[in-house]
């Protein structure tokens, strides 16, 4: 998929294909801000050629003065988790590329079992039948859809989203990102056996847990790279092997 790299090319994306009317249905019910209409949102955003778009701020491409702020929080009923490749202890490849790139046998080590350690525990304490077969009081909401949305970050990562019925309390996120950090370091081997020995995928829980960590948005742009952060049919799916049309499947199928 293409990167927008210049304040031309990132304005014609916002203009021409960003999804507004799809992602503001999804992510826009905590908008909350003078200068953005819902009914029209692209309209105070494209005009200042913004890198990127998240929970917190639109930041432009000119200067951070020219930054667009819209104070939002996520709805409550969203759980997003980040795995960062840069950020893990150990990969296969560490030292034969430069650090800000990914290669395909690094995403394939990391990001399938980073993965399968999410969808082994985040359904377990779903519902209202979890309480009695899980440990402890952490119970979520019933899960609007079953599957996760696996979103590349357009630079080194993977965004895991996750849509219930009711929101999830601050409290639980918590509890719920300590029950994945320990089941990924093989400590509740009844959830998961780690599928790569030695391997412990390591998340960043200020998205999960954090009340004002920036997000990105699905389909925003990567202020770094400018490639789309787009969603993937699974996380065994290597970025740039997905295609503009495999992404919408994937998001018209998950909204």
């Amino acid at each position: 998929m293409s990167a927008y790299t210049t304040g031309e090319t990132r304005q014609k994306y916002w203009q021409e294909q960003f999804p507004w009317e799809q992602v503001w249905s999804v992510f826009g019910s905590a908008v909350a801000h003078h200068s953005v209409n819902p009914e029209d949102p692209a309209s105070p955003v494209v005009s200042r050629k913004p890198v990127y778009m998240d929970w917190s701020h639109w930041q432009s491409s000119v200067a951070r003065r020219s930054t667009l702020s819209v104070h939002v929080k996520p709805p409550p009923e969203l759980l997003v988790f980040d795995l960062d490749l840069r950020e893990q202890p150990s990969l296969p490849c560490a030292g034969t590329h430069p650090p800000k790139d990914i290669c395909r046998r690094c995403w394939d080590t990391v990001v399938q079992p980073a993965a399968a350690v999410l969808e082994a525990v985040v359904p377990v304490f779903a519902g209202d039948d979890a309480a009695a077969s899980t440990p402890g009081s952490l119970q979520l909401p019933q899960l609007r859809r079953r599957e996760p949305l696996f979103v590349f970050s357009g630079g080194n990562g993977l965004h895991v989203w996750y849509a219930f019925d009711g929101p999830v309390h601050w409290l639980d996120r918590q509890r719920l990102m300590a029950v994945i950090e320990a089941t990924a370091k093989g400590a509740l081997p009844a959830l998961l056996t780690p599928p790569t020995p030695g391997l412990v995928p390591v998340f960043d829980d200020g998205p999960t847990t954090g009340k004002n960590h920036l997000v990105k948005l699905p389909w925003s742009l990567h202020n770094r790279t400018g490639r789309v952060a787009m969603p993937l049919p699974s996380a065994a799916a290597y970025p740039d092997d997905v295609t503009w049309d495999d992404a919408w499947m994937v998001w018209n199928h998950w909204i």
